[in-house]
């Protein structure tokens, strides 16, 4: 099954687009050599005059040259410390850069350019919640009008869990309570009866998040990869990680396999 990528890079002139069917679960390491190894890479994919939804596209980077900014989310990394190793070693490998994390997807690449996202928006088909198994997905934490907080580890992603307004909350299976997580969450999702917000982070991006939570009467908190903003709202524990890990893991994939200057299909 293909696994898009999508590319901008922007100079003086204006703006293109490139694509690749396969290279999304390499952008990390497309991006991880700099600024003249990434637009490198790049610029061997082929243009495109399309855009990808957020269905199709697993993973996007803009390139703003003239104001030297990187956006770009990616949803293959391994775990939170791959996605932090990432992240610190663009902020050495690109220096005097702005290296920003695309929380919206590729809406956000779109709204940097200034333009409207008219794609229709994606497709939310209701799922049951399920208790987490062979991983955790999303932590979804619940404070009741009367005050009391559960927490639940569940396998959907968060605009997934949030289409079903506020009475989703309803829809929780107790099997799926947790005080602490076996494995650290991609996402997480705080909902506050008694204030009506909903607080959300992430590692991946939350695409079609504002169709998602149109409750009326609700405020949006959006936390960026601040797990630990929902974890003093529930009392739930997570694993330690470290960016010594994160480090190994990318430094592993390096090792592994990537020849950032071979040509792959397309």
């Amino acid at each position: 099954m293909p696994e898009r990528a999508m590319y901008v890079v922007m100079d003086d002139d204006g703006w293109l687009r490139f694509t690749s069917r396969w290279r999304a679960p390499k952008l990390d390491l497309d991006l991880i050599g700099g600024p003249v190894a990434a637009l490198q890479r790049i610029r061997d994919q082929e243009k495109t005059y399309r855009w990808y939804n957020d269905t199709w596209c697993e993973a996007a980077a803009l390139i703003d040259q003239p104001n030297k900014i990187l956006f770009f989310f990616t949803r293959h990394c391994e775990d939170y410390a791959h996605r932090a190793a990432v992240l610190s070693t663009l902020g050495l490998t690109w220096p005097a850069w702005d290296v920003r994390w695309a929380y919206d997807g590729i809406a956000d690449i779109r709204a940097y350019l200034g333009l409207e996202y008219s794609e229709a928006p994606t497709g939310h088909a209701f799922i049951e919640p399920s208790p987490a198994e062979g991983g955790m997905d999303q932590l979804v934490s619940v404070t009741r009008e009367d005050g009391t907080t559960d927490a639940y580890g569940l396998e959907l992603p968060v605009t997934e869990m949030l289409t079903c307004g506020p009475d989703c909350a309803d829809l929780l299976p107790a099997s799926a309570k947790v005080t602490a997580c076996e494995w650290m969450p991609r996402s997480g999702v705080h909902i506050d009866h008694s204030a009506k917000t909903i607080g959300v982070w992430t590692i991946d991006s939350l695409s079609g998040l504002a169709d998602a939570v149109a409750w009326p009467g609700w405020k949006v908190e959006m936390w960026a990869d601040r797990y630990t903003e929902q974890l003093d709202r529930c009392g739930v524990t997570v694993p330690d990680w470290s960016l010594a890990d994160g480090l190994r893991t990318l430094a592993a994939r390096v090792r592994n396999g990537t020849d950032l200057h071979h040509s792959e299909p397309r």
